[in-house]
């Protein structure tokens, strides 16, 4: 389906002149999405689908409604496509709407017909309308697929002309309306009698990388509540309030539990919460970490690319042989990680747990956590796959005037070998840990496959299978840990 362009031409800027005072008599006459939607009400409406560049009837009534705000405005118009599919277009501007939007497709409202279409600019700056449907009141008739993408220009030039101005007034006026309701609903200039945290997710088992939502509630000195917007009300963390949990990051009511177990020297997630226009006045929540949520790492190897097929031979007298195919890239091998593990008691439920530090050389990282005995520790050190051999050119074609055959195939790329398994070297403080929880992949990279060789007079020469890598060898004993922290 093609899209229908207004042109900017000097014949054409005159034509869309006309077709605006023909159609609207100018902006003088000029209505507004809210004027023309009164003929719309909530109801089944005959549909025109564009067929292949004609507007055809379809034969089922589609429902469309129309969901007012108490003040009189359009909070969505719901078309259900196709009698099934659900559809909700939300003005542009709620104050004065210029057109109702559904991801990148656009309703607008006219007098006798509602058009469902697809806008887009070309490369010379132009509007350009990919018409989908027309929706025709009782009564009416299609306008026509012709006649809709002027009618839309027309509209939308009306439009500008009618709303330059009050658009940036609407916007302006939403903006200090917004920072206003911010600034009312903050703790900014008021008495705060007390805070309080108050829990919206906190999962049961909390270890590395678990997240905690929770929200707060301001009491002021006239007993009225100050909610967060997670919790029902209109007030933003960000001028309200100081939040500071060691070994966490926070964002918009969530807490997220960090790689490194150090700050936790309780076992416990240390949460302090601060009145930001008043930050002497402090609460803190204390959340106790179990360690029992599985942890997953890895360092695995990259897959080696392939090699690039050899070009064709050149045609001729005499034709010329192809190209030998490039052979593809060896597979990455998965990264190297130590462990080393000693058993603790937790601090808070006097529970075992284990202390560990996984050393990733490929990353030069260190994560420092804790962990159950019960709990999986999944680590991918897998290998790469070794790249596939390109294959061979065909050799080039003789010409009618040349004695001489088909120009010979270029050989094959030779498949890579496949990465070897990353190795893990595992110490423990006592011979007695059970280090079954730790479940490692250090699988060998499959080896690539041999490019074929090229057709011709001679037929190019297969290139090599590669050979797959080996898998990573895993090493447990028994040694001297020590932790700082």
């Amino acid at each position: 389906m093609q899209f229908c362009s207004i042109k900017q031409t000097a014949m054409q800027k005159l034509v869309s002149l006309l077709l605006l005072l023909i159609s609207f008599s100018a902006a003088a006459q000029y209505k507004s999405q809210l004027e023309m939607i009164k003929k719309y009400p909530t109801g089944n409406y005959t549909v025109y689908r564009n067929d292949q560049g004609k507007m055809d009837k379809v034969g089922k009534l589609w429902p469309i409604t129309v969901n007012m705000s108490g003040d009189g405005l359009v909070e969505s118009i719901v078309v259900k496509r196709a009698g099934v599919i659900d559809e909700e277009f939300k003005p542009d501007l709620k104050e004065q709407p210029g057109y109702f939007a559904y991801e990148n497709i656009k309703l607008m409202f006219l007098d006798n017909y509602a058009v469902y279409y697809k806008q887009r600019i070309s490369y010379e700056g132009n509007a350009e309308y990919e018409i989908l449907y027309e929706f025709i009141p009782e009564g009416g008739s299609s306008r026509g697929l012709k006649e809709v993408p002027a009618d839309i220009a027309a509209y939308r030039t009306a439009t500008l002309n009618s709303q330059s101005g009050s658009r940036e007034v609407i916007t302006k006026n939403r903006e200090e309306a917004e920072a206003k309701e911010r600034e009312a609903n903050s703790t900014k200039g008021k008495t705060v009698k007390s805070l309080q945290f108050k829990a919206v997710e906190i999962p049961q088992q909390i270890g590395m990388l678990s997240k905690i939502k929770f929200g707060v509630i301001a009491t002021l000195a006239d007993g009225k509540e100050l909610k967060t917007k997670n919790l029902g009300g209109k007030t933003d963390f960000d001028n309200s309030y100081i939040i500071e949990a060691p070994g966490c990051t926070f964002a918009d009511g969530v807490l997220a539990v960090g790689l490194d177990a150090t700050p936790f020297n309780n076992d416990e997630i240390v949460l302090t919460i601060k009145n930001l226009n008043n930050p002497s006045q402090t609460i803190t929540e204390k959340i106790t970490l179990t360690y029992n949520t599985p942890f997953f790492t890895k360092s695995t190897g990259g897959s080696g690319s392939s090699g690039f097929s050899g070009s064709s031979g050149v045609s001729g007298c005499p034709p010329r042989s192809g190209k030998n195919g490039d052979g593809g890239k060896q597979g990455e091998n998965g990264g190297d990680i130590t462990i080393k593990i000693k058993e603790t008691k937790h601090k808070k439920t006097g529970v075992t747990i284990y202390q560990l530090e996984i050393f990733s050389a490929r990353e030069n990282q260190t994560v420092k956590m804790k962990i159950t005995p019960e709990t999986d520790l999944n680590i991918d050190i897998s290998a790469g796959k070794g790249g596939d051999g390109g294959k061979g050119g065909d050799g080039g074609n003789n010409v009618s005037s040349c004695a001489t055959g088909k120009g010979g195939g270029g050989n094959g790329g030779s498949g890579a070998n496949g990465g070897n398994g990353g190795n893990v070297t595992i110490t423990k403080a006592t011979a007695g840990i059970n280090t079954s929880f730790i479940k490692i992949k250090n699988r060998a990279g499959e080896a690539g496959r041999a490019g074929g060789g090229g057709s011709g007079s001679t037929s190019g020469v297969n290139g090599s299978q590669g050979n797959p890598g080996r898998d990573g060898a895993i090493n447990t004993n028994n040694g001297t840990v020590n932790f700082n922290w």
